[in-house]
């Protein structure tokens, strides 16, 4: 059974209904990335390379930590992974599907390669979790420049990671206008270099702004759901 909260630990909800919930997110989870990440290589050439798949798998570690608290009490404090996962997750949603509406092509080589639901899960619905157990089941973080500090640095690494490894071990997928190959999406592939470090500087700049904003959304949701209670 579920160890019940001390009054000094109260940031995180473990009601039933939230266990009920945390058990329903993380299998959810857990099997979409036993079968989309977790089966491949762990390397350039695997399913590391999409940003999908990293947000994803924050997605998973942050659910992972919620379930936990139930039975560890430390865990309760504070879930230092939402912030990341939740700002990873909106780029997922916000670039796959504006790409897609765009072209399919562009987000997916040859076509689409998930079944239908897959697609909606992992570019939607992972991300919609996450929100759900932020929002209602999480106060708000006292500290706001720790997670976007850490968002910056996983960002960094993303995209040190696409431009100057992936592309030495990929030969797919392909540029849709021209004849480079090996970056992960096939709409990188179309950029020149300077155009592609114009667009990595932007995309940057971006995630550490969004990811201000939804600290910020988040925080006015917790006092109105919390009034008079202390942050994180």
């Amino acid at each position: 059974m579920p160890i019940a909260p001390s009054p000094e630990s109260t940031n995180v909800e473990t009601t039933r209904w939230s266990i009920t919930y945390r058990l329903f997110a993380f299998t959810l989870a857990l099997g979409f990335w036993s079968y989309h990440v977790g089966q491949h290589p762990f390397d350039a050439t695997g399913g590391w390379r999409y940003l999908t798949n990293w947000g994803h798998s924050f997605n998973l570690l942050a659910l992972t930590w919620a379930l936990a608290s139930h039975w560890m009490p430390r865990l309760r404090i504070q879930n230092p992974i939402l912030p990341v996962a939740l700002t990873l997750g909106t780029i997922v949603v916000i670039l796959y599907w504006s790409l897609y509406l765009i072209d399919p092509a562009m987000v997916n080589d040859k076509g689409s390669p998930m079944p239908w639901y897959s697609e909606w899960y992992m570019h939607l619905g992972s991300t919609v979790s996450v929100y759900i157990e932020a929002f209602i089941l999480n106060k708000k973080p006292r500290n706001q420049l720790m997670p976007v500090g850490t968002l910056a640095v996983v960002a960094g690494l993303y995209i040190t990671w696409v431009d100057r490894v992936v592309p030495l071990y990929n030969t797919q997928p392909c540029g849709i206008k021209t004849s480079v190959c090996g970056y992960p999406y096939p709409f990188l592939n179309d950029l020149t270099v300077q155009s592609r470090f114009a667009l990595y500087l932007g995309a940057f700049a971006f995630i550490i702004a969004l990811c201000h904003l939804i600290l910020t959304i988040w925080s006015r949701v917790s006092d109105a759901r919390h009034p008079g209670s202390p942050a994180q």
